[in-house]
């Protein structure tokens, strides 16, 4: 979810910018009442948005030039509209004029507007300076890491940098590009886009006299599936120098699940939680809204090489199932009779209000057809498959003694524990048995499920009878109702999404691996992770001195 996405539109003049993540309350309007399930499927929709170049990025301006530049214009909240557009213009003619544009081009030019800011802003920036302002520095980032052991797990190289594979950073050009792609659509159309982007860009170099032949990637989250699939089932292969996964989902993770049932969870119980729960979706209703009608959310489901029985139904008597047996997408993602089921089917489409049997049914096989043609598929085509120069870190908290911290917990699997429940007569949850249309009580879009249940004569004489309340005498009587079930709170390690059996990517598949203490939205912007990553990223432009399309004629 890291790619703005703005509305599609024929007028290029015209743009409805819908997810751009500049900063920490940038997509604020989306934790606003009125962005509920019904907003969220129709303006979410992957066939009717796409990526969204105009978010904001660092641009690469001199101290004393930018404040120069501040000092002409005074830019505040009382500037006016044509105020800001002249420092704007200003701003750009500084950054046109810098050697770094000269050379590759602006950042906006190189999709830097097109990811979020607020993931990736700083990263981008110091990636770039250390690549080519500070490469050559004998105290720059660069040299610093020589030497240097940042503790991996797993290596088929020497771990740490040695000075002479910093020579590759004065022979060759090292420009950093991003690319955003829509995060709603699959991620095998993503992988497509991927391959016209990194075909450009060869072509714009090659244009400027340069030469160009392959890229590395470096990935964050779903985007590692992109690349996965562009080069291993695209045969983007041999387009390829080598990979740099960061915090993967290599096999899917169960917290998308989770969230399909309740809603984005809130581990810090915190404000800046809350909020995120918010914008991301608060309950069932406005994830599945979203989620089920988007190839690209349902592809980071567990999938089978996850394993089986993460998925755990704990009775009220401690009676223990647990799912899937032997095929995750018939046995929970389009299992259409069981209360734990992915998707209830009536979240499908909160505009069908009425209820209409025929759109209901429409839905549902379209929500099937998802399953099948994309997730299943997708995640068949590139099980087991990575780029044969691949490096990765993955989050783990490594300190905890008894207890994983709440940033890091991370839903490994999905466990239901069922209690008998008392409620007010007539005025408890339905059932969602007893409901038509496979209906889900309205109250019951979060962590609760109430089922019907088969009570003792005890259970079923049970009942209390009190007052109403202060100055109500009306008699209320509650009762045992059946069973509820409830979804427990995350206690895994991992990075908060992904848990460390997706995030530990196989021994044979990898270069290097590291273990690192990072959340993951913001892993990109732990220093170890960069460190991690420019190392990675050194190492494998070494296979461009072995790359007869890129050797200099003496």
């Amino acid at each position: 979810m890291g790619s703005n996405l703005k509305t599609k539109t024929d007028n290029p003049d015209e743009t409805d910018e819908l997810w751009r993540l500049d900063s920490a309350l940038s997509l604020i309007n989306w934790s606003y009442p009125n962005s509920d399930a019904r907003k969220r499927k129709l303006k979410l929709d992957p066939d009717l948005v796409e990526v969204d170049s105009d978010g904001l990025f660092y641009p690469y301006v001199g101290v004393s030039q930018l404040n120069a530049l501040s000092d002409q214009y005074k830019i505040d909240d009382n500037s006016t509209a044509e105020e800001i557009e002249a420092y704007q213009e200003a701003l750009a003619r500084l950054m046109a004029d810098d050697p770094e544009a000269k050379l590759f081009g602006g950042r906006k030019e190189r999709g830097w507007g097109e990811v979020a800011r607020l993931s990736y802003g700083e990263f981008l920036d110091t990636l770039q300076h250390a690549l080519h302002r500070d490469k050559l520095s004998p105290s720059g980032i660069c040299q610093q890491l020589v030497g240097e052991i940042l503790k991996v797990e797993h290596s088929r190289q020497n771990e740490a940098l040695e000075n002479a594979e910093l020579k590759v950073l004065e022979q060759y050009l090292f420009p950093v590009h991003a690319m955003g792609y829509c995060w709603l659509g699959s991620n095998a159309d993503s992988a497509n886009a991927l391959a016209k982007r990194i075909e450009s860009i060869q072509a714009f170099y090659r244009d400027k006299g340069f030469k160009c032949h392959k890229v590395i990637l470096v990935t964050h989250s779903m985007g590692g599936l992109v690349a996965r699939y562009y080069s291993e089932v695209l045969g983007g292969n041999a387009q390829i120098y080598g990979v740099v996964h960061g915090v993967l989902p290599s096999v899917g993770a169960a917290a998308t699940y989770t969230r399909m049932k309740r809603g984005t969870e809130n581990p810090l119980s915190d404000i800046a939680g809350y909020v995120t729960t918010q914008i991301l979706g608060r309950d069932a209703a406005e994830m599945t809204a979203v989620c089920a009608q988007s190839p690209g959310a349902l592809q980071l489901l567990p999938a089978p090489e996850y394993g089986m029985g993460w998925l755990n139904i704990i009775d009220r008597h401690g009676n223990k199932e647990s799912y899937p047996k032997v095929d995750p997408y018939s046995e929970i993602y389009t299992c259409k009779d069981k209360w734990w089921r992915l998707v209830d089917p009536h979240l499908l489409n909160p505009l069908n209000e009425r209820g209409n049997k025929w759109v209901f049914e429409q839905n549902w096989k379209g929500f099937e057809n998802i399953i099948y043609r994309h997730v299943k598929k997708f995640q068949s085509d590139i099980s087991g498959k990575y780029h044969p120069n691949t490096y990765s870190f993955y989050g783990l908290d490594d300190s905890f003694v008894s207890k994983v911290e709440a940033s890091h917990t991370t839903q490994q699997t999905a466990i239901w524990k069922g209690t008998l429940w008392m409620a007010e007569e007539n005025t408890y949850p339905v059932p969602s048995s007893a409901l038509p249309g496979e209906q889900l009580d309205k109250r019951e879009v979060m962590q609760h499920r109430t089922i019907s249940d088969v009570l003792s004569a005890n259970e079923r004489d049970y009942q209390i009878v009190g007052t109403g309340g202060p100055g109500d005498y009306r008699q209320r009587t509650s009762v045992y109702v059946g069973q509820r079930f409830t979804l427990q709170d995350a206690a895994e390690n991992g990075d908060g999404t992904v848990p460390v059996i997706s995030g530990v990517i196989a021994d044979k598949h990898l270069v290097s691996r590291l273990p690192l203490k990072v959340e993951h939205e913001p892993a990109y912007k732990k220093p170890i992770a960069q460190k991690f990553t420019l190392r990675a990223i050194i190492k494998i432009a070494q296979e461009v001195n072995n790359d007869p399309l890129m050797a200099f004629k003496a």
